[in-house]
């Protein structure tokens, strides 16, 4: 990593550029870093783009959502059937995943009908 305090003047942003490309470059204001320069390929530009949407980032954070509301759904389908019904422990994992799978499908659709309402 290059450190170039921004006081000097020798370099023109074409070949900070340039230095970018090869390793990140770090301006420095009185030995405070300001500003990174980083080299990017077209997957960077991607990745920089989605991380910085709020929509994509709504989506992740209602599918991380999705996720911990179906785990503990699974738990409480996994605890349901193995104390109302003497099924074994093949037959159980099969039995809650059905369940899970329904309830994180209704769940789903509501959740889906609810927005267009």
């Amino acid at each position: 990593m290059k450190r170039i305090d921004i006081g000097n003047n020798d370099f023109s942003l074409r070949q900070l550029v340039e230095l970018a490309s090869i390793e990140p470059v770090v301006l420095m204001e009185n030995g405070v870093p300001r500003v990174a320069l980083v080299g990017v390929d077209e997957d960077t530009i991607e990745s920089f783009a989605l991380s910085n949407n709020p929509d994509f980032l709504a989506i992740i954070e209602r599918s991380r959502e999705s996720y911990r509301w179906c785990k503990f759904s699974c738990k409480i389908a996994v605890a349901a059937s193995s104390k109302f019904f003497s099924i074994s422990a093949k037959n159980l994992l099969t039995f809650s995943c059905k369940v899970l799978y329904y309830i994180c499908s209704t769940r789903n659709v509501l959740e889906r009908c609810n927005k267009k309402g």
